[in-house]
């Protein structure tokens, strides 16, 4: 199912009940979506568990976190971990401690991890540069599922019928039309769209759902290391950061399964080639 911006109103999400109770683990959570994500999940499920390089950053968020639930009944629990996400023995172990030390399973994996800092012609990256990107964006992510997975769908089924467990990996519009100058990073992300369309196979039998986002350009720290005239274009188009995550939590808190939600500002639309103007 492929659906737009679904969520006008935050009072919808109040209507709809999966996440109450869960442990969501969000990957990238020191900026941008995942930041966003962490503010907005704060009294809606049990724990959230935060993965980012930046440990300044992950201890002030969860300060302000714990701060602004003071005078909330149902309070979540905060952990984060300060670790590169391409470091695999360190997602491993905190996998291992989620499930086999602090006996919380993982209801919901949110990969928000990943960027392109290059914004340049195919040719004019280096080896470096393309390793770099296409190992954050396309291959860190099926390390850390590779060790979710097996253990996620042993977990009980919620609600029968209903979802065991959720996967949702942020993809980007670039993944379905790849654009000059991020041609590599539009490349890693197609690659979690196959890497997402084979799991979601694999696991039915589990009860796990599987969605990937594909948003276009969003107002955050995405090109903060593109010159400047690229990055003054890229934030002329992009989304409110807070208007580009209603989606990513109506997935989520659905019962049902949303596959992939695939959304950008009507500037950024217009701006595509192949639109007739008149």
């Amino acid at each position: 199912m492929s659906v737009g911006v679904l969520i006008k109103d935050k009072n919808q999400l109040k209507r709809i009940k999966w996440m109450e109770g869960k442990h969501i683990l969000i990957t990238g959570a020191s900026d941008g979506i995942g930041k966003e994500l962490c503010k907005q999940l704060i009294g809606k499920c049990n724990k959230i568990s935060m993965i980012a390089r930046n440990i300044q950053k992950l201890n002030k968020l969860q300060s302000d976190l714990n701060a602004g639930q003071r005078h909330n009944i149902k309070k979540t629990k905060i952990e984060y971990y300060a670790v590169d996400i391409n470091n695999v023995k360190e997602i491993q172990r905190i996998i291992s401690k989620i499930y086999d030390i602090d006996k919380e399973p993982i209801h919901a994996l949110i990969n928000c991890a990943g960027g392109c800092p290059i914004y340049n012609k195919f040719e004019n990256w280096s080896h470096e540069e393309i390793s770099q990107v296409y190992r954050t964006n396309g291959e860190a992510p099926i390390h850390l599922l590779r060790e979710l997975l097996p253990r996620m769908k042993c977990q009980d089924k919620l609600y029968g019928k209903h979802k065991r467990g959720h996967i949702i990996l942020i993809s980007s519009r670039s993944s379905e039309r790849v654009l000059p100058k991020l041609i590599v990073y539009g490349a890693a992300k197609g690659s979690i769209d196959k890497l997402t369309e084979g799991l979601r196979r694999e696991y039915a039998n589990y009860n796990i759902a599987f969605t990937t986002i594909h948003p276009g350009s969003i107002l955050t720290d995405f090109p903060k290391y593109w010159k400047v005239k690229d990055k003054e274009n890229h934030n002329k188009e992009s989304m409110e950061l807070q208007e580009a995550i209603y989606p990513i939590l109506y997935a989520l808190n659905s019962k049902f399964v949303i596959n992939k939600i695939s959304y950008e500002s009507i500037e950024q639309w217009e701006s595509e080639m192949g639109i007739l103007k008149e």
